[in-house]
């Protein structure tokens, strides 16, 4: 029994990291709502995934990075896309996402400001909250000349909701533009049809390029009023995305990994009128948004599929890969995880060093070593495809680098050493480090209580408690009838030695 326990206590610990990395990623109603989410957009002046732009706007919206859309299987908690979901229907179904309470809103004097009713829950949607626009900008404008010291907190809350609402408009015109839509009349209440007016704009520009080589040509023609009005339609509109838009979602060609260089949707469109040219990634992504907003997941996978090669073709794996990076890295939280096994291997090491058994101390190590390997995926591949200053860009993540450096050089010297002080060196300094980078990271404490509410998180804890457990039992079993039979020995010799 002795022999099998580190197998037995790594092994557990092996199939819960396994399990909590091949969870079946959700497709609600059949739509690849994962594979959306890991297309990769340049925000901030990095490239991320659609993933982390959501997540991070959920958070500033409502205090959370998932929003939840109705029950959920268990066995599929450790892969929540719901942020994804929503960022999705807000840029292609605005008038579903408006309808959703994101809004919190607790003082009872900006309730009145506003003139919205309260409720009970103290959520609000976007569409509630639009009449009263008018009213916080010009309350947040008065505001922002007060003192922050010397603000009320109806006051703080006004500034905190007119940035949530600017956010909350600013991507639902990042991608389309849904505003101009849906105040246009007559309104479809179905929505816009972005693929079918992408096709009629590269059907019109098309002949109107044609029209103007062959007048340069010396051929005359009639302008094609429709045509011309048809264009402006569709242009004129995109204005606002090309202002308000948060991210650029379109790569320049032949910029390969060029940050700078990616577009909005509506840079494209309106430059597409200059040049007689638009990329050929207007009509996926347009096919995406038709596709998701009139429920059809067939074309919705097949744009997101056409897209991804697209990009392939035109050498951008490298945005592709961390993109896929970083949203395992999210879902799966690697460091997080290795925190949890540097924690367990600590408490082995404890009870290795009270009991004495050495079955415990190695499999310390093998958990140690488990550990390493998991922090290692959570740095290494980012420095790789990221660069240093994915890292080292913050806190956190050089904390966690530092961090990751002195457990390989505590492991060098207890290989060459042999004399456990390495081992647990390696344990105290992976805890440590993690431990800090996470307290400095955006999730902080709040990342790690999720992160322990999964069964992949306790179920190795309480396997690896009670095989420690059931050792150190035996152990003092053995132990007494050891101690029991000297002591019987020692009796006897001095009866002889008596007689």
């Amino acid at each position: 029994m002795k022999r099998i326990v580190p197998g037995i206590i790594l092994s557990v610990f092996v199939i819960g990291l396994t399990a909590a990395a091949f969870i079946p990623e959700r497709t609600p109603d059949g739509f690849r709502i994962g594979d959306f989410a890991r297309l990769p957009v340049v925000i901030d002046g990095r490239i991320q995934p659609i993933d982390s732009v959501a997540r991070a706007a959920l958070l500033r919206i409502r205090g959370t990075s998932n929003e939840a859309s109705g029950a959920r299987q268990p066995w599929m908690s450790g892969r929540p896309f719901e942020s994804s979901e929503w960022f999705l229907e807000l840029l292609t179904k605005p008038d579903a996402a408006d309808a959703r309470k994101l809004f919190s809103i607790h003082e009872s004097a900006l309730l009145s400001t506003l003139k919205v009713s309260a409720a009970a829950d103290g959520s609000y949607t976007y569409a509630e909250l639009k009449p009263g626009f008018v009213e916080l900008e010009k309350q947040a404008i008065r505001i922002k000349s007060v003192a922050p010291a010397s603000r009320t907190p109806w006051e703080t809350e006004c500034l905190k909701l007119r940035n949530a609402l600017t956010l909350y408009d600013r991507l639902k015109n990042s991608l389309q533009p849904n505003s101009v839509w849906q105040n246009q009349t007559p309104r479809n209440p179905a929505g816009q049809d972005f693929a079918a007016q992408v096709a009629q704009y590269q059907g019109d520009l098309h002949a109107s390029v044609a029209e103007a080589l062959g007048v340069k040509e010396g051929k005359t023609a009639a302008p094609d009023a429709a045509r011309a009005k048809r264009m402006d339609a569709l242009v004129r509109p995109f204005l606002t995305v090309s202002r308000a838009a948060l991210f650029s979602v379109v790569p320049v060609p032949g910029q390969g990994r060029a940050k700078d260089r990616w577009q909005n949707t509506g840079d494209v469109i309106g430059g597409s009128l200059r040049t007689g040219q638009m990329s050929s990634a207007i009509a996926m992504l347009a096919g995406m948004s038709s596709g998701f907003a009139r429920g059809n997941p067939g074309m919705f996978n097949e744009q997101v599929a056409k897209y991804r090669q697209w990009m392939t073709q035109r050498k951008l794996t490298a945005a592709l890969g961390w993109a896929r990076y970083e949203v395992f890295s999210t879902t799966f939280q690697p460091l997080r995880r290795a925190l949890t096994i540097y924690v367990v291997a600590l408490l082995l090491l404890a009870a290795a060093r009270l009991s004495g058994l050495r079955e415990l101390s190695r499999a310390a190590i093998g958990l140690i070593a488990l550990a390493f390997l998991v922090h290692t995926s959570g740095v290494l591949p980012g420095m790789m495809m990221g660069g240093t200053q994915a890292i080292f860009g913050n806190i956190a993540g050089s904390v966690q680098v530092l961090g990751w450096a002195a457990v390989l050089v505590a492991a060098i010297a207890e290989i060459r050493w042999r004399n456990d002080i390495g081992v647990a060196a390696a344990a105290v300094v992976g805890l440590l480090t993690l431990a800090a980078g996470q307290r400095t990271a955006s999730g902080g404490a709040a990342d790690l209580v999720r992160l322990a509410q999964q069964t992949s998180f306790w179920l190795p804890l309480v396997a690896t408690t009670v095989v420690a457990a059931v050792c150190l039992v035996r152990a003092s079993a053995r132990s007494t009838v050891a101690d029991q039979t000297i002591r019987l020995a020692v009796a006897a010799r001095a009866i002889r030695s008596a007689a």
